[in-house]
């Protein structure tokens, strides 16, 4: 019986795999969190993204998807100077979770 409940007990614990998508637009949105994080919404919305409403929110978080504080620090920089300039974001989200969370991104300047 024992190695049964270790077995099923293993079962819960297993999360399933995130799906990373690309999506690139211009930046309607960008604003902080308490907790250190920033969200970013798109002029033209992804529709891989499951997040409810109108604007789909796109959350940048230390813990989520592999980012660091460290990279949401650098993101948050990168997000503000593309809005500022007005180039497109490339963002690679997770698109199995509503909160959209992003891994990485970057800009082209010519």
């Amino acid at each position: 019986m024992c190695p049964l409940l270790t077995i099923c007990g293993s079962l819960n614990n297993i999360k399933p795999q995130a799906e990373g998508k690309w999506h690139t637009a211009n930046i309607k949105r960008v604003y902080p969190l308490a907790d250190g994080g920033f969200v970013i919404t798109f002029v033209t919305n992804s529709s891989h993204c499951p997040s409810g409403g109108a604007e789909k929110y796109h959350y940048v978080r230390d813990g989520k998807f592999g980012v660091t504080q460290k990279g949401v620090d650098k993101m948050y920089g990168l997000a503000l100077a593309a809005a500022a300039q007005g180039k497109k974001l490339n963002v690679y989200f997770d698109s199995s979770v509503n909160s959209c969370d992003v891994n990485r991104m970057s800009t082209v300047y010519n």
